[in-house]
């Protein structure tokens, strides 16, 4: 496929304008399982980035935009926790997590604009954010994160019934550090 190989040979943007001509006008039928594996393959390439994963979204029609959300969410998912795993003593690595987060949020709010996160992420940032402050012992950094992570979370639903366990135990943890 003519995708693949432009993306072997590094034409990231080349290989960008003709999935976007393919999911845009059908031109050959994709099967889902090709589809993946294509989108894997850019997401793999060095030459690959977030500013061509927005390209890649802009230049797609609603269908198009729908069939590629989740692998463009997860791109920015995988980024922000890259972000985070940076060791910066002041703790820039939160914000620099949250302006790659609310930039996807707000391509992706374009589109979709009702859109909701299951479990939202900037709360998550934040809820992690007063876990690292509180390991380190500056308890007034960690409440404020903690507080900002309760209002984040809780946009949908109350902050006592975070739905995924791991977070719920981050929850627990944390207010017992704070406390």
């Amino acid at each position: 496929m003519k995708i693949n190989d432009a993306i072997g040979r590094g034409q990231i943007d080349d290989a960008i304008q003709k999935l976007s001509k393919l999911l845009n006008h059908g031109g050959g039928e994709m099967s889902s399982r090709k589809l993946q594996s294509t989108l894997q393959a850019l997401s793999v390439s060095r030459h690959f980035d977030l500013d061509r994963a927005d390209n890649l979204f802009d230049q797609l029609q609603l269908d198009g935009k729908r069939v590629i959300l989740r692998w463009y969410i997860n791109q920015y998912l995988e980024a922000s926790e890259a972000a985070l795993k940076e060791q910066d003593p002041l703790g820039k690595q939160f914000d620099h997590a949250r302006r790659i987060w609310e930039r996807q949020q707000k391509m992706r709010g374009i589109s979709f604009p009702e859109f909701r996160e299951a479990t939202p992420v900037l709360g998550v940032i934040s809820l992690r954010e007063a876990d690292y402050w509180a390991s380190r012992g500056d308890m007034g950094r960690a409440r404020q994160a903690f507080q900002r992570a309760k209002k984040e979370l809780t946009t949908k639903q109350a902050f006592d019934r975070v739905q995924q366990y791991s977070f719920n135990l981050l929850v627990d943890e944390v207010k017992k550090k704070i406390k």
